[in-house]
């Protein structure tokens, strides 16, 4: 077994055992709390969800993975106050939205399998995403979806994925009619798992944080600008030294509320010229799923790749060939990769009747289109 995928499959086991630990070292102390207080305890965890089935769906407190149901809900009422009068005036005010996740019905959503390559786990997000549409049957743009690891086979170098996909507009649809009524989504779940969604999407279209924190900053520096203002018109007109102490005061808080608001300003401004920063720079890089398609491309069919690592411009790649040295030259003839050297020397694989190679090369820069 190469020391690379030796160490990562002591690096995997040793995480999974460590996970065990904590579970059997948490579970034995929760068993020292008393009842009574767990019982209390749990009661503080409970939390809303509006649960989806079929056509029906109702309104109901989850605590300790058991559903309390609380009453239905009408999702075609668009009634402000449906969800406010089903928890009553304590739980809930009449006209503010009520917090809640929205638990879609298992049969909702689709669950594909999909086999990669090992070597894709060390980015495989980014392989996912790459490969989404040739195993999905829908596009990628019109769907949410997660995916979760159900095996990997180290001899056959290859992993099992499972997709969880649902249609964009049936959640999209829900999340509307339940905003509708006076819910507002927090988050969603399919089959007790929780659904990502992106940036944004929890709250329907509602604008990123820096471009909702803008024209509040404006306002907030405007209206203490006008304080000032004021404050320096009237002082003269007042004799009264207390009220003149006072004023100036209000003054010197009002000054140091706009350099505040300056400030937040300023830390908008950096975070919208980080996030335009990360974006330039990742449009300038080449992804893992160009690079994995342009090798599969130049590569040929006999040729079985073991390990693929990406340490900032640098590419290492291992496997398993016929001929090493003709790897070596389609792969320094790749128009993504250059200076392609051997890291070690080219060892024969007896009982594969291949030779085993050990290749680094270097990134080029990503084309400007």
């Amino acid at each position: 077994m190469p020391a690379a995928d030796f160490w990562n499959r002591w690096r995997h086991e040793g995480v999974v055992l460590a996970r065990s630990f904590w579970r059997w070292w948490s579970g034995e102390l929760v068993a020292l709390v008393p009842e009574a207080l767990r019982r209390k305890l749990a009661a503080l965890r409970k939390r809303l969800v509006l649960m989806i089935e079929g056509d029906t769906a109702a309104l109901a407190y989850e605590v300790a993975g058991n559903c309390e149901i609380i009453g239905p809900v009408d999702l075609s009422a668009e009634d402000p106050t449906q969800a406010a009068a089903l928890l009553g005036p304590r739980k809930a005010r009449v006209g503010h939205a009520v917090a809640a996740r929205l638990r879609l019905d298992p049969a909702a959503a689709l669950h594909i399998p999909m086999s990669l390559p090992l070597a894709a786990l060390g980015n495989l997000g980014q392989v996912v995403e790459f490969e989404f549409e040739r195993f999905s049957p829908f596009k990628r743009d019109a769907v949410y979806f997660r995916y979760r690891v159900v095996t990997r086979d180290t001899e056959e170098a290859r992993l099992d994925v499972e997709l969880t996909i649902v249609p964009r507009d049936v959640v999209d649809d829900l999340r509307w009619r339940a905003e509708q009524n006076g819910l507002r989504i927090t988050g969603i779940d399919v089959a007790g798992e929780p659904l990502p969604l992106p940036t944004g999407a929890a709250n329907g279209t509602r604008p990123p944080v820096a471009q909702r924190l803008v024209p509040i900053a404006v306002r907030v520096a405007s209206g203490l600008a006008v304080l000032a203002a004021i404050g320096v018109i009237v002082v003269p007109f007042i004799q009264n030294s207390t009220e003149i102490s006072e004023l100036t005061d209000e003054v010197a808080r009002a000054r140091q509320e706009a350099d505040a608001s300056a400030k937040l300003q300023g830390a908008i401004d950096g975070e919208i010229h980080d996030q335009s920063f990360v974006i330039d720079r990742k449009k300038s890089r080449l992804t893992v799923t160009e690079l994995l398609a342009s090798l599969t491309h130049i590569l040929p069919d006999d040729v079985w790749l073991t390990e693929l690592q990406i340490d900032g411009d640098g590419v290492q790649i291992s496997g398993f060939a016929a001929s090493a040295t003709a790897v070596l030259g389609l792969i320094d003839q790749s128009p993504i990769l250059s200076n392609a050297t051997f890291r070690s020397s080219v060892t024969q694989d007896a009982p594969l009747n291949r030779e085993r190679f050990d290749i680094s090369a270097q990134l080029r820069a990503k084309p400007q289109l």
